[in-house]
């Protein structure tokens, strides 16, 4: 259970950590990029309004179309030429307020050529026709980044011309860099958590599993195991108490089992003389009314003695002694001990086994006390006649044994709840210890005893046995 709930913790807490872990690293990267592009901008409109106020705009309107050899515009590439390698740009061009080329560091541009991504920074033209040097956000245009910024080139008072600056391609790799890092980072970040959270839960865990498990134990009469956990943490302390009250159950336990055999001893031996004494009064010259007066008294003796041998038997520890079983043997001698059961209620008794499943592993007289049990109740719960079937199968690796009795009645839920524990019984005679008994057999091989059906026509009870 309580690896179910470690693994639900951790898986929580990981969640938690990468939505937060990822969204401080998109918020430090955006933080970062934001502070980036804004020194960029700075430094390209900077470097945009230092080579625009280097143009005059009267002697670049008068270019036109298919003046790309005259003196003056070679003299203007060489010059812008010049300006790239200096500036380590991208690019440099200086554009009509129509947005087609005028000059610019790519020979391959004509004179009156459109520039298409002048067609993308509409609103920072229309800032710098106002006479303002504007940077642009980064486009993205034919699988390649950009960023600009764009100054006026002046002709006296008036704007004449624009000079667009492309940023260097160092900047993006640079700001590409920054975000492999940082996501390298996230992941790294991200993986000391989860170990990190592993370790630690492991370390809740993996004491609360053996308390846990102790403190089942401990509900089942299991009190031979101790429970350690070191430290000094609240789980050790924790701990510390359970031992305690293990140790005081245990004192107590065997107290009782004392107590029960010298209460046994003291029986015993009143029994035993009952019982001398009745064999004695048989041999005598009794009339036939004093013969069955005896024939009581050794009755009730006998199931005194049965009584006394149930009540130590479920007191007592259950060590087993695990053999090869023969199934089909096992059934046979049941039978053969509740033949006069089966006679008496003139009964059927089907019995189905599974071809495969022939020998089991279990401890042979524990086993068939359980059964017993099972099957006496059983026949017991009848009315005058009635069927009483099994069938044994596997189940996975595991073992089912279901027992089912054709009795009249349902038996009431409020029976079945209490079914199984010491002393609980519907009949006269009864001290209510045949299947809590069976139960404690049954959960020693490491299995389950429960009831699972409970309608008008039937009731069975369905034992769960591992298959080692």
């Amino acid at each position: 259970m309580f690896s179910r709930i470690g693994t639900k913790v951790l898986v929580l807490f990981v969640f938690n950590v990468i939505v937060w872990v990822s969204l401080l690293g998109i918020f430090f990267y955006w933080i970062a990029a934001k502070s980036l592009e804004e020194q960029v901008d700075s430094s390209l409109k900077a470097t945009a309004t230092v080579l625009a106020s280097q143009w005059d705009g009267s002697l670049l309107i008068p270019l036109k179309p298919g003046m790309e050899q005259a003196a003056l515009y070679r003299s203007f590439s060489e010059r812008l030429t010049r300006m790239k390698q200096t500036t380590q740009l991208e690019g440099i061009y200086i554009a009509a307020m129509d947005r087609t080329n005028i000059v610019s560091s790519d020979h391959s541009l004509r004179i009156g050529q459109p520039l298409p991504r002048l067609d993308l920074l509409q609103h920072e033209l229309q800032q710098t026709k106002s006479g303002s040097v504007t940077a642009s956000r980064l486009i993205h245009v034919n699988d390649r980044d950009y960023k600009s910024a764009l100054a006026p080139v002046y002709s006296g008072n008036r704007v004449a011309a624009v000079l667009m600056v492309d940023m260097s391609p160092q900047y993006l790799v640079y700001l590409k860099s920054f975000r492999s890092s940082l996501m390298l980072f996230t992941i790294i970040a991200l993986l000391c958590c989860v170990l990190s959270a592993r370790y630690f839960s492991r370390s809740i865990t993996t004491p609360l599993s053996q308390i846990v498990e102790r403190v089942e134990e401990i509900g089942k009469a299991r009190y031979e195991r101790p429970l350690q956990v070191s430290g000094t943490d609240e789980l050790a302390q924790l701990a510390g108490s359970i031992e305690t009250m293990r140790q005081n159950i245990l004192h107590r336990d065997l107290q009782m089992k004392m107590m029960l055999s010298g209460i046994a001893h003291e029986i015993r031996n009143p029994l035993g003389g009952m019982e001398l004494f009745t064999g004695i009064l048989e041999q005598e010259n009794l009339d036939s009314k004093q013969i069955e007066y005896v024939k009581k008294i050794k009755s009730e003796i006998q199931n005194l003695k049965q009584l006394l041998n149930e009540f130590l038997e479920f007191a007592g520890p259950k060590k087993l002694e695990c053999e090869k079983v023969y199934v089909a043997d096992l059934m046979s001698e049941i039978q053969d001990l509740l033949s006069e059961e089966i006679q008496q209620k003139k009964a059927s008794w089907q019995v189905q086994i599974q071809p495969e499943l022939d020998v089991i592993r279990a401890d042979r007289f524990k086993l068939k006390q359980a059964l017993l049990n099972l099957y006496r109740n059983a026949f017991q719960a009848l009315p005058v006649t009635g069927e009483v079937s099994s069938r044994l199968r596997k189940n996975g690796t595991g073992i089912i044994m279901e027992i089912s009795n054709s009795q009249s009645a349902r038996v009431r839920e409020e029976i079945l709840e209490k079914i199984f524990e010491p002393f609980f019984t519907t009949k006269e005679k009864g001290i209510g210890l045949g299947l809590p008994l069976a139960k404690r057999i049954i959960e020693a091989h490491g299995g389950k005893l429960q009831c699972s059906e409970n309608t008008n026509s039937h009731i069975t009870f369905a034992i769960h046995l591992p298959g080692n």
